[in-house]
């Protein structure tokens, strides 16, 4: 290996000659060996998909942005979206909606106290009666199965 000593403003010059001469050489050698080894539709192709991947994360940044804009407005109005596609209350809901729902819910089903303790009270102290086991299956029955029914 040669010396690299020189200090000298030729020196220095001719060695970034040399080396920008190599550049240009290396780049033209590449696209020639890319043309012997049929590499050209291979790259050509890697650029159209680069392309095609640039435009495709800006439409899902574009995508993503409307999707945030949307929720921010649903939770606004007391909704929100899951990723199962199910819509419930978000947990900012207005007290109103909360309110709604819950006087929709009671007057569908029932409230909680009116469908299940009720019910199941009744039943525990008529089982605390009963004389025989046939009774007692006879009252427990209906709780096997229990489903809430909507008025």
């Amino acid at each position: 290996m040669m010396g690299t000593g020189y200090n000298c403003d030729i020196w220095c010059r001719a060695k970034r000659d040399y080396e920008d001469a190599c550049a240009v050489l290396t780049d033209t050698y590449i696209r020639d060996f890319i043309q012997k080894e049929g590499a050209k539709s291979s790259l050509d192709e890697i650029h159209k998909l680069r392309l095609a991947e640039e435009k495709a994360e800006r439409e899902l940044n574009k995508a993503k942005s409307a999707v945030s804009q949307s929720e921010e407005t649903l939770a606004i109005l007391g909704f929100e979206l899951a990723n199962d596609g199910t819509v419930g209350l978000s947990d900012n809901a207005p007290d109103g909606l909360k309110e709604s729902l819950r006087r929709s819910l009671d007057k569908a089903l029932g409230s909680k106290e009116e469908a299940l303790a009720k019910p199941f009270e009744a039943a525990r102290l008529k089982l605390m009666t009963v004389e025989t086991a046939e009774e007692a299956v006879k009252i427990i029955e209906p709780f096997l199965n229990f489903e809430a029914t909507v008025h």
